[in-house]
């Protein structure tokens, strides 16, 4: 793991002691739009933090943080189509069904790793890459 010093840390030398709140800070990189998870990735991009020995996905858990629940039933769309992205502004809950039908108007890219938005033709990277990646097709 490397520390916001630069240097290599053994894994877990932050997480003791800390409230589940700090942890998530360790691992967000606030960006003036995104909030980009700089942690653990599920193989879909999401970001992924283990609390008490059970996975959850950083975006829910940033919005039941800073905003409230999840009601049951719904889950959270990216209204900025960034899957790394844990900025709660950014995530709208929704039924399943809503979800999917606004990711039709999403085109995927994936030699390219970003999506294309059909309706407006907007780009917006997936954020799967490590920090200080380039952050372009051509970069």
């Amino acid at each position: 793991m490397l520390g916001k010093d630069g240097f290599i840390m053994p894994k877990g030398i932050f997480q003791r002691g800390l409230s589940l709140e700090q942890r998530f800070w360790l691992k967000v990189d606030k960006t003036p739009t995104c909030w980009n998870w700089i942690g653990a990735r599920n193989s879909k991009g999401y970001g992924e933090i283990v609390v008490k020995g059970r996975h959850f996905k950083a975006h829910r858990l940033a919005y039941e943080i800073f905003v409230k629940p999840i009601p049951e039933g719904l889950s959270l769309d990216h209204l900025c189509h960034n899957r790394g992205c844990v900025n709660p502004k950014h995530l709208e809950p929704v039924t399943k069904a809503e979800n999917s039908h606004r990711c039709k108007d999403l085109q995927r890219v994936p030699i390219y790793n970003i999506n294309i938005c059909l309706q407006c033709g907007n780009a917006r990277y997936l954020d799967l890459r490590l920090p200080g990646k380039a952050t372009s097709p051509s970069g």
